[in-house]
């Protein structure tokens, strides 16, 4: 009992080393820039991710694509969010910035399935997720989804529940180029 008491601890010991290297290694300059080629793909670009990872997060650029080209894109974002609460069933997400957020057309479908998943109604989270703060400096709203170019300035809060009790969400958006809303 005692032998396989000492290899079971063994391995435990050496899964929390590997995955304490690999987090150290995402620290780097070369992780980072890991990082954001891993998750960029044809449909999405992620450039100069920074911070600590993966909870106090910073990304220069971030473009999401389709056939067309760039229908969003990010810049300047900042994330910060607390692992722990992963253990809670409820996300704790301290902050959702941006310099920047364009949307310049809804996305093309890509196909049937995808058309499908768009029509459906309603949000399934399988964590909550409680947001302390989101800000945007500028939400650049395209002609395509709002019929007139617009800017706005957003800042908000929310509480998204995934056991089915209410959820809160709260938005306060400002016009900075023309007539208020």
């Amino acid at each position: 009992l005692m032998r396989w008491l000492r290899i079971l601890g063994g391995t435990v010991g050496g899964f929390v080393v590997l995955a304490g290297a690999l987090l150290a290694g995402l620290q780097t300059p070369p992780g980072k820039a890991l990082v954001a080629a891993v998750v960029s793909s044809d449909d999405i670009k992620i450039e100069g991710v920074s911070g600590l990872l993966p909870v106090d997060l910073y990304v220069a650029k971030v473009e999401m694509r389709d056939k067309k080209g760039v229908w969003l894109s990010l810049r300047d974002a900042h994330v910060t969010w607390s692992f722990s609460s992963l253990f809670t069933g409820r996300v704790r997400v301290e902050q959702i910035v941006a310099n920047q957020v364009e949307v310049l057309r809804p996305p093309e479908p890509t196909d049937e399935k995808t058309q499908k998943a768009a029509t459906k109604t309603g949000i399934n989270v399988p964590l909550g997720v409680d947001l302390d703060r989101l800000a945007v400096d500028d939400l650049h709203i395209g002609a395509a989804l709002g019929g007139v170019d617009s800017h706005w300035k957003v800042a908000g809060s929310g509480l998204l529940t995934a056991d089915g009790t209410p959820s809160r969400v709260k938005f306060e958006m400002t016009r900075s180029d023309g007539p208020t809303a």
